[in-house]
This record gives C-alpha cells, sequence and structure tokens, in this order.
C-alpha cells in the first residue's frame, strides 16, 4: 500500500515522469490487479519501460504472446544493453533461469546499478538455491 501511495504521489507530481507507471504497475501486479496495471503499462511515455512493463503484465495475464512480444521489441532496441538488468529481471519473472542469469552476467559486465537489488528482487526468490545466484551475490559483494 505504501509503495503504491508513493507510486501514484510521483504521478501526481509528474504525470510523465518516466518509469513511474511501470513501476506502479509492478505493485499493482503482485497485489493481482493485472488489468489496472496493463492500462498504467499503456499510458508509460517511455517506449522501453513500457516494453519492459507490457512483458511483465502480459505475462501473468496469459498473454503470453505479447509478453514475448515485448520482450522481443526491447531486446531489438537495445543494443547498447541499458536495459541488461530489467531484461534479466523479465525473465526471470517468465521463470527462464538460464536467460536471468546470462543477462545478469551482462548487466555485471557492464557494471549496471541495478545489481544492487539483486538480493532482495521478488522475481529472484525462487533462484535462491541455484548456485548461479549465490554467484552473483558473492560477485556484488552482497552474500552476508
Amino acid at each position: 500500500e505504501e509503495a503504491e501511495a508513493a507510486f501514484r504521489n510521483v504521478l501526481d507530481l509528474d504525470s510523465d515522469y518516466r518509469g513511474a507507471r511501470v513501476l506502479l504497475a509492478r505493485v499493482l501486479v503482485t497485489q493481482g490487479r493485472l488489468r489496472e496495471a496493463k492500462n498504467l503499462v499503456l499510458d508509460e511515455p517511455s517506449l522501453p519501460r513500457r516494453w519492459i512493463g507490457l512483458a511483465i503484465v502480459n505475462h501473468p495475464l496469459g498473454e503470453t504472446e505479447e509478453a514475448e512480444a515485448a520482450l522481443s521489441q526491447l531486446l531489438e532496441y537495445d543494443v547498447d544493453c541499458k536495459y541488461a538488468w530489467q531484461i534479466a529481471e523479465i525473465y526471470a519473472f517468465m521463470d527462464n533461469a538460464d536467460q536471468a542469469f546470462a543477462w545478469l552476467d551482462r548487466a555485471y559486465a557492464l557494471r549496471d546499478v541495478g545489481l544492487t537489488y539483486l538480493k532482495g528482487n521478488p522475481y529472484f526468490v525462487k533462484f535462491r538455491k541455484d548456485p548461479r545466484y549465490l554467484d552473483q551475490l558473492n560477485r556484488l559483494g552482497l552474500s552476508g
């Protein structure tokens, strides 16, 4: 509830704040409010962030083709891997461990600041017993 209120406050202050709709949508997905989350994502002004949101929101809606299409668009767009962390998150959310860890490796090579969120990220909880997860935490100095 606090996270939802905080992101709604951000949007009240600046309705064009890039990424705020996607962050709020992620909160709504955890609450099972999938259609509301999708509507928010569709209004996201940043195209790459919209694709990130659609990949995440469409998956639990059972709209697998749409989720994959959004991810494909992001992958085509992101030739410089600026969204490596987010792509790793998407693959983790979709239960694709191999791709999630491959993108974590890319994010690490690029020193993506998103990696600082790995330990507490709910999308990676299911991989906590995977040795690759523990290796990532050790590499980042987050294993303690």
